[in-house]
């Protein structure tokens, strides 16, 4: 955008001994069109109409370089095509990322609402509303049976690890007999006395 301001400036205004209309000129315009609001319907007051007058009839720029005009308008082709190229790429990089991003969400939502159905299916009755008290029954026995099951599972874990300690306790007890009727544990003994 500067870039094109600074060439149209020196193309068309070559010799302008004025600093402040070279940067006015090279840079309000371009920024104005992007930027600036142009309200139409405003209406002029004395003031702004005698400056106006003022400006263009007293202190008028000077003429703008007429040769360098077919230039100018190239410059402003080349950079309107430059500018559209740049600005479609940024658009299709924008939305790979933005199409990226909703794709990695979008996996994973779609595996929790995945989950979410299995398990509303799997807690849905197999029957019909009308006979969905036969399937309420099968459950309750169902569940009757699993309790006692559990109960029965847990009265057998307990008599296990009795016999496991009660097995345990025996196996050290033969160690340590072992160990003391050992001859080298007698040596000791009857040295010691």
């Amino acid at each position: 955008l500067i870039a094109y301001g600074v060439t149209t400036q020196a193309l068309l205004h070559p010799n302008d001994p004025r600093i402040d209309w070279v940067f006015r000129r090279a840079l309000y315009p371009h920024c104005s069109s992007l930027f600036a609001k142009k309200n139409k319907n405003k209406k002029k007051n004395l003031f702004e109409a005698l400056f106006d007058f003022f400006f263009k009839h007293c202190i008028l720029p000077p003429c703008p370089n007429i040769y360098a005009n077919w230039l100018v308008i190239l410059l402003l082709v080349i950079y309107l095509l430059v500018t559209n190229v740049l600005l479609l790429n940024l658009l299709i990089a924008m939305f790979s990322y933005t199409f990226q991003v909703v794709q990695e969400n979008a996996d994973i939502f779609w595996k929790f609402q995945r989950y979410n159905l299995i398990v509303e299916y799997h807690s849905r009755p197999a029957l019909a509303p009308p006979f969905i008290i036969i399937s309420h029954i099968s459950q309750a026995l169902l569940s009757l049976v699993k309790t006692t099951e559990t109960h029965q599972d847990l009265l057998g874990m307990c008599k296990l690890m009795t016999w496991e300690t009660v097995q345990k306790e025996n196996y050290l007890a033969e160690l340590e007999h072992e160990h003391r009727e050992s001859s080298a544990e007698r040596l000791r003994y009857t040295s010691s006395k």
